[in-house]
């Protein structure tokens, strides 16, 4: 069978990227032909993830009968028409149509709603494919609440012959006009193969001069604002994704910096984009405090096939994210850290969402963070963990043990191209 997926994909970064990857590739496994329609050549360097040596191999390939193609669109020159945007739902509309008039299209996914799902049902429309939309928690959360775009995403679910999404969203999808007879709940599935705690650490030194311009691109000096290499040997704080006020970022570097400025050592090793200006004050928040930045080493974002590879330096690593304005959202980053043998310092209301929380104990399988705004709090949890590394080496082995023997329930399939697979007919 032929599928036509229009949504984000790597060099994007983030987890709807990160799974329209991963469901692409097991369809193609399964032995469908899957074309993949993006803009992601064309993302903002801040939340472009830095591919190396061999990644982009990964994207584009063959998987015997099966096969992904990465099909993008083109930039069109700055200031071509105003007022000035890039057009991305007419290119994406003007080249999924060329797919599906190329190679014709057996079922049609528009994987989050702007602008994909909603071209995908444009789409879906002029050719009369059949249609499949997945959304995420900013597009109905956040997106949806907008006046204009409300309208034209009840239009693209009601046209939709299923929405795949999870009962903690089935009532808000219902109100943007996806009747609940078309929804399909999603089934979990297990992490990627690759998240295996006896990975090849990431070689930091060869990545750190890779990025040099990445930094440059977005308006930062080429060693990211470190001052220090990364210190093998000496315990290391981690953390990973997006940087902003209630991911918890600054509160982390508030703690750190109590910590370094108490003559604690320790290494900080931060994977990190998002949004430039917000970036920028994370950036200029370490260089401000010379003990932290002595300790800190910044990397951007990498394939999600390079994290595991990131953690195997974390003897802790922390997911701070607190007050987040989304309800539905539910990051999956907690469960890496745990399967990758890493100690999880993480708050209550990113641990309360986990599929496992019920399991979850502080102080024997992860270390809880009430508020991670109480930053002294934070910190002294942080202080604990440098003092007493026998003990976070033996939290760090229960979480482990705890994520693999729950994740022996799950499918061992992707739950998305399960779904999908599902509707051909």
């Amino acid at each position: 069978m032929r599928i036509c997926i229009l949504g984000k994909f790597p060099p994007i970064a983030g987890g709807v990227s990160h799974q329209t990857y991963l469901a692409a590739h097991e369809l193609a496994r399964r032995g469908h032909g899957v074309f993949v329609v993006t803009n992601a050549a064309e993302v903002e360097p801040e939340f472009r993830q830095m591919l190396l040596p061999g990644d982009a191999e990964r994207l584009d390939c063959d998987h015997g009968e099966g096969f992904v193609r990465c099909v993008q669109t083109e930039t069109v020159p700055v200031g071509s028409y105003l007022p000035w945007a890039q057009p991305y739902a007419s290119k994406l509309f003007g080249l999924g149509l060329s797919v599906i008039e190329e190679h014709g299209c057996d079922l049609l996914v528009g994987w989050y709603l702007e602008p994909y799902g909603l071209v995908a049902a444009q789409l879906a429309a002029a050719t009369g494919a059949p249609l499949v939309l997945r959304h995420a928690g900013s597009d109905v959360g956040r997106l949806a609440q907008n006046p204009d775009l409300r309208p034209a995403y009840d239009w693209a679910l009601r046209r939709a012959e299923r929405v795949l999404t999870t009962p903690s969203s089935s009532d808000l999808l219902a109100d943007l006009g996806a009747d609940r007879s078309r929804q399909l709940f999603l089934e979990g599935s297990r992490p990627p193969p690759y998240f295996r705690p006896d990975a090849d650490p990431l070689d930091l030194d060869d990545v750190r001069r890779r990025a040099a311009s990445r930094w440059e691109a977005v308006g930062l000096s080429a060693d990211g604002g470190e001052r220090a290499p990364y210190a093998p040997g000496t315990p290391t704080i981690g953390v990973y994704g997006k940087v902003g006020e209630t991911k918890g970022s600054f509160d982390l570097l508030t703690a750190l910096d109590e910590l370094a400025a108490a003559g604690r050592a320790f290494n900080f090793l931060a994977m990190i984009g998002g949004h430039r200006r917000t970036l920028r004050a994370f950036v200029e928040r370490v260089r401000e405090s010379p003990p932290l930045a002595d300790r800190t080493t910044l990397i951007p974002f990498l394939a999600p096939w390079r994290v595991p590879a990131f953690l195997r330096h974390c003897d802790l690593t922390c997911f701070a994210e607190r007050g987040f304005p989304i309800a539905v959202h539910a990051p999956r980053i907690p469960e890496e850290i745990l399967l990758m043998g890493s100690c999880l310092v993480c708050s209550r209301e990113v641990a309360e969402k986990q599929f496992f929380a019920p399991s979850l104990v502080d102080g024997r399988n992860y270390l809880l963070l009430d508020d991670p705004r109480d930053t002294r709090e934070f910190a002294t949890r942080l202080a604990w963990a440098l003092d007493h590394r026998d003990e976070v080496r033996a939290i760090a082995a229960r979480g482990r043990a705890l994520v693999q023997s729950l994740s022996r329930g799950l499918p061992r399939r992707d739950g998305h191209a399960d779904a999908i697979e599902g509707l051909l007919v």
